[in-house]
């Protein structure tokens, strides 16, 4: 497809309802050419949104995270790990409170517990206060699951212990910012695999929304309508609609990031209805002929 030719009907499915009836008689290879060159730009335009708005907002959260552990770390506390067992200076389980931006009213309330003096979960339970999400003992690292039971992790399978390190008030900073160093090279480094991350989950939903919706569609154009269009000519029409659809969705949860509903699906369904609703006084289409191999 020339681009010439794709940007005008670009142009012609968000702003022509009448040029859907020349979709119909166009080949549905024409739509899908059409339906994936849009969806490459499209995923340019979720990778541009995801490092323009999504990565500042979480590096400004992890910095606010790491800034707060820092602050509430103990004087008097150090937290060692020598390749085979945890210690630390607390007699008494070290409690770990939540990030203060992170929501967790469904959640328990801690984080975690560090206690260093068992390798029992169950001995460590008795002496805490509330419910957490984790408990770290002498050997291995506790996570609770919805059913309220714990799974052991040893700590030789859990990335960074791999060398001994101690933490303490004097040295959590710099450990700190060396992980956030670590986090600003790995989202570098992933910024050219992006596009095409975005590109395959977003086109395995278009189609699977255009392969969904379109049987609600083909009814609507047979039983209501009485229009003698077969399944793969509302496919068609469903590719077009998944473009608008989609762009519209991106940029109303930029606009509207507190909004609940899925507006992919009401901007399909609101075009939907305005294209269908033009089609009411068609009478036929001149299907395009399959070319011969």
């Amino acid at each position: 497809m020339k681009l010439k030719t794709y940007f005008r009907s670009l142009i012609n499915t968000f702003t022509a309802p009448s040029y859907y009836v020349d979709i119909l008689n166009a080949r549905l290879s024409f739509s899908i050419r059409f339906f994936l060159i849009s969806y490459v730009f499209l995923s340019l335009i979720a990778t541009l949104f995801f490092f323009t708005f999504d990565v500042p907002f979480f590096k400004a959260k992890l910095h606010s995270a790491t800034a707060e552990l820092v602050h509430h770390f103990p004087d008097n506390l150090q937290i060692s790990w020598n390749l085979h067992q945890l210690s630390s200076t607390s007699a008494e389980p070290v409690e770990i409170e939540y990030p203060s931006f992170v929501p967790h009213d469904q959640l328990s309330s801690v984080l975690g517990y560090i206690d260093t003096s068992t390798s029992s979960v169950e001995e460590v339970l008795p002496k805490t206060a509330h419910s957490s999400l984790f408990i770290a003992t002498r050997d291995q690292v506790f996570i609770s699951n919805s059913d309220k039971e714990w799974s052991g992790l040893p700590y030789t399978q859990v990335p960074g212990f791999n060398k001994p390190f101690q933490i303490n008030k004097q040295n959590i900073e710099s450990m700190t910012q060396s992980i956030l160093n670590f986090i600003d090279r790995s989202l570098s480094a992933i910024a050219i695999f992006m596009p095409f991350v975005f590109f395959l989950f977003l086109v395995i939903g278009g189609v699977f929304a255009a392969l969904t919706n379109s049987i609600l569609i083909f009814f609507v154009l047979r039983l209501l309508m009485r229009k003698r269009f077969g399944y793969w000519k509302a496919f068609q029409l469903s590719l077009h609609f998944c473009v608008v659809a989609e762009l519209v969705s991106m940029i109303t949860a930029r606009l509207f990031p507190n909004n609940d509903l899925s507006m992919f699906s009401l901007a399909f369904w609101g075009y939907a209805i305005i294209i269908l609703y033009s089609f009411r006084n068609l009478q036929s289409v001149i299907l395009v002929p399959k070319s011969k191999s």
